[in-house]
């Protein structure tokens, strides 16, 4: 009589595997949630830069800065010139495609007298969280930079220089 021996895995084994994975999970998430808020917060960063790089294109060619993300800097039709960053849908905010930042441009100051041209003395730009990133805690709730390359952030982590918030 042949005896068959049955091969596989016994429900502790099972259990015991089970528990192991859980374990490794309620650690490893946290880390990676972390990781990828610091990857949106850096996005962010970038977006900060790019738009102020666009800022300085706009005074060069319009001679003062806009607090209008859509609209044109450079357009052959004299009428739609420097009318906007032209990188947004709606002239007072932009919102990343992900979801993750809103941009304003909340202050822009007036250029000397006696002109006072509008926008002819300077601006800050503001990124605030939303979506998902607005999970992120306090630690870095509003990231700033302005016409001088002045970061700023508020938040737990944030702080003049851009505190944790603003990669080095």
């Amino acid at each position: 009589m042949r005896k068959f021996r049955h091969s596989g895995f016994t429900l502790i084994e099972l259990m015991i595997t089970i528990a192991v994975l859980a374990i490794l999970v309620t650690i490893a998430y946290p880390a990676y949630q972390g990781y990828a808020a610091q990857a949106r917060r850096s996005d962010a960063t970038i977006n900060l830069t790019r738009i102020a790089a666009l800022q300085e294109k706009f005074l060069t060619e319009c001679g003062r800065y806009t607090s209008n993300f859509n609209g044109a800097i450079s357009d052959p039709n004299p009428a739609l010139r420097c009318t906007g960053l032209g990188i947004g849908a709606t002239a007072a905010s932009y919102t990343t495609l992900d979801g993750y930042y809103t941009f304003t441009i909340p202050i822009l100051l007036p250029g000397p007298a006696p002109l006072n041209t509008p926008g002819g003395g300077g601006y800050t730009l503001s990124a605030a969280p939303a979506g998902a990133q607005a999970n992120d805690g306090a630690k870095c709730t509003t990231l700033t930079l302005d016409n001088m390359g002045v970061k700023f952030a508020t938040g737990t982590d944030g702080g003049p220089a851009g505190g944790k918030c603003w990669k080095k």
